[in-house]
């Protein structure tokens, strides 16, 4: 479906350091709008851009994310659904398009990436924190959230290590916005909108998750970033009635030129760990459903469901 897509304010459409916006249209882009970083370009500015197969970076401000070349499985049903994927930290956009491939290879889903990029460390175990959770990648999910809410539509979300605090951002945001020019705040129903939203976290750093959307935070009992920073830790607030399922796992990074630190790192954190344990959203989250826990915790080594391919 076209949407009408806002324009940014004047923050993506200052440049920085020698980033030159006439070679946009780069030769392998597959729309004009597609900007393809160059060795010198400023990645921060780049920020909160959509992230296409093609491996180039599309302005929000100028293009929808309906109009973005998805990351697509090779079996996966031609314009159906989307998901929208935000990185962690310490990654550049060829790292994270390889990641996004595989995991639309794995799911059999199409992907739109959501560049998050708040520093230009190359080692992940350099500033994992983010130093703020406000910033254009947060922006550009608040309007996606709220564009497919205004539709009525089901929107489905994942997001990995530092990028769930931009998403939890986010959702806080369109909660307020709901609170603010929607019901009582005694008023049940004010979190029915949210309701829509799908999101699902991996190596999730994140520890407050608004209520009224559907969670599943995957946790790796070896990473650990979720069960000593995050959203496996005591006094999280993973959001009501989510799934924390639960595995353990090592696998070798998909990153390439990592320190030893950094592959040890990867091996239970990256995406490469954690891909592979996917499930299909709805079929995972209606385990247990209607318990009156205020979080599930699943051990997914002990479940029979089926492959994870599909949203």
């Amino acid at each position: 479906m076209r949407r009408y897509w806002p324009r940014w304010t004047e923050l993506m459409m200052v440049l920085c350091t020698g980033l030159t916006f006439q070679a946009a249209a780069a030769p392998h882009c597959l729309r004009p709008e597609g900007i393809s970083p160059r060795p010198f370009t400023n990645l921060s500015t780049l920020e909160g851009f959509f992230l296409g197969r093609d491996g180039c970076l599309y302005d929000p401000a100028s293009i929808s994310p309906d109009r973005v070349p998805a990351f697509q499985g090779s079996r996966a049903p031609k314009n159906g659904p989307i998901m929208f994927y935000i990185n962690g930290a310490n990654n550049s956009p060829k790292e994270v398009a390889g990641n996004i491939q595989e995991l639309a290879e794995t799911s059999q889903i199409a992907v739109v990436g959501i560049l998050y990029y708040p520093n230009n460390s190359i080692d992940p175990l350099i500033d994992l924190l983010p130093k703020t959770s406000a910033g254009p990648a947060t922006d550009t999910l608040q309007q996606v959230i709220n564009t497919y809410l205004q539709h009525g539509e089901p929107i489905h979300i994942r997001a990995g290590s530092a990028g769930t605090v931009v998403v939890s951002e986010a959702i806080a945001r369109v909660k307020s916005e709901l609170t603010r020019h929607g019901r009582r705040p005694g008023d049940r129903e004010r979190n029915q909108p949210l309701d829509l939203l799908r999101v699902e976290t991996h190596g999730t750093i994140a520890r407050d998750f608004p209520d009224g959307p559907r969670y599943i935070h995957y946790v790796n009992l070896l990473d650990p970033v979720p069960n000593s920073l995050g959203i496996n830790t005591a006094g999280a607030h993973p959001g009501a009635h989510a799934v924390l399922a639960l595995f353990a796992d090592r696998q070798t990074p998909n990153e390439q030129n990592l320190s030893p630190a950094g592959v040890a790192f990867l091996s239970v954190h990256g995406t490469g760990a954690y891909d592979p344990h996917r499930k299909r959203f709805d079929e995972l989250y209606g385990i247990g459903r209607g318990s009156p826990l205020p979080a599930r915790r699943v051990d997914l080594e002990k479940l029979h469901l089926p492959s994870g391919e599909g949203l």
